[in-house]
């Protein structure tokens, strides 16, 4: 088998992916836009490895143990891409970005692809190289649990000596407002009631005019939304509008 095999279109389109998670919530909502990229390639959801026809790992590097468990786990995955040639195993998330594609296919040479968690901007474009494109695209959004998770931020601009997050996940970069609501709205659609706002110091958000506390207003104004919580914030960057919305503000 060669170490680094050119991406083929398999002769299928498989008919389920299962994602298996490490780390932290940041990771969770990360794997959640996996899945839904799958989706849009017709692939479902399944958390039964033996079904699969496609394995992703998302791996986390926060600590050795972590990192040791995911690759642990890679290790483990060679008899079922073995029982399973056809399969597609991709490795993703914050230990691939630090190991790198390279490193890890010539450890591992039965994996298809390396996304690191500054790239996942990509994953349709990786997708695209294995999987042909679906008559009808699946549904995006699955059924919410009553606890849904949106991404507000990615990365981090502080330089703490003791945290691996900024070189694995880069400069904090923040999303549009609208793009939150618009992913707010729809899990609440879907029956989600709790929204956790994610981000590395997520309360020193800001888009152009609109604070942390500006938009933890905007979300309690989705009508469905009942709870609104956030993580992992920083002491550096509460403010007295955050206080005055946390004191007037019910959910």
């Amino acid at each position: 088998m060669e170490n680094n095999p050119k991406p083929q279109p398999v002769s299928r389109r498989p008919g389920k992916v299962c994602i298996i998670t490490f780390g932290c919530q940041m990771n969770e909502a990360d794997s959640e836009l996996i899945a839904a990229a799958f989706r849009k390639k017709g692939i479902e959801l399944s958390a039964d490895l033996r079904s699969a026809d496609a394995v992703v790992v998302n791996t986390c590097t926060v600590r050795q143990r972590a990192e040791d468990k995911a690759i642990s786990q890679i290790g483990r995955l060679a008899k079922w891409k073995l029982e399973r040639p056809d399969g597609k195993l991709f490795i993703m998330g914050c230990a691939a970005q630090r190991l790198g594609e390279k490193r890890l296919k010539n450890q591992f040479p039965f994996i298809d692809g390396v996304l690191g968690a500054k790239e996942l901007n990509s994953l349709e474009k990786m997708l695209d190289a294995h999987f042909r494109q679906p008559k009808a695209p699946g549904p995006e959004i699955s059924k919410s649990p009553f606890s849904a998770s949106v991404t507000v931020m990615r990365g981090c601009s502080l330089k703490c000596s003791y945290c691996v997050v900024p070189s694995v996940r880069g400069e904090a970069v923040v999303i549009e407002p609208e793009a939150i609501l618009a992913e707010v709205r729809a899990k609440a659609a879907a029956g989600a009631r709790a929204i956790i706002l994610l981000g590395q110091t997520v309360n020193a958000y800001r888009h152009g005019k609109t604070t942390f506390a500006g938009l933890l207003a905007k979300v309690c104004a989705v009508k469905e939304v009942k709870r609104v919580s956030f993580m992992s914030p920083h002491p550096l960057f509460f403010d007295k509008a955050f206080f005055e919305l946390l004191k007037s503000e019910p959910k």
